[in-house]
């Protein structure tokens, strides 16, 4: 059964663990803002946490996997397909006050090797990419480049 609780607010009473975090847990996933409690302050914050990692997961991840999933065996059928997941640096340098976002990434490294493997010889590649974040400098050049050079198809003059 799916619910769409989109807009709604739930609050779920001793949700910290157990089946009280798994209510929690499935209103969340089903859109709704979800208050919760547990016996101390401490439990509580340990809960907020492994949502926010569970939504990291969630997007960084299984939106990949599902995604692979449904488009792999068409590409497989005709021999060719084109698969690139975008990782970050961050999976292999993890932040220290982003490991939940470092974890997700390193999780979508293993997922792309491992379908890269499933693909193998038949036409099919999959792929990973870790961009590092952009700097200020990287943009400056590459604004500088573009002003003076064909960017995109476009001729930009220094004046545009």
């Amino acid at each position: 059964m799916r619910i769409d609780s989109t807009g709604r607010t739930a609050l779920v009473t001793g949700s910290t663990q157990g089946i009280g975090a798994a209510i929690a847990a499935g209103l969340a996933r089903s859109g709704a803002r979800v208050a919760i409690n547990g016996r101390t302050e401490k439990s509580v914050g340990a809960a907020i946490d492994d949502d926010e990692w569970r939504r990291y997961f969630e997007v960084n991840v299984l939106s990949a996997i599902r995604l692979t999933r449904l488009v792999l065996p068409g590409m497989v059928e005709r021999s060719w397909g084109r698969v690139l997941d975008i990782a970050s640096d961050s999976a292999i340098v993890i932040p220290a006050e982003m490991i939940h976002y470092g974890m997700s990434k390193t999780a979508l490294l293993a997922v792309s090797r491992g379908f890269a493997k499933e693909t193998a010889g038949t036409g099919v590649t999959v792929n990973s990419f870790s961009p590092a974040p952009p700097t200020r400098a990287v943009w400056r050049i590459s604004s500088t480049a573009c002003s003076t050079r064909t960017c995109r198809g476009t001729r930009r003059s220094a004046s545009s």
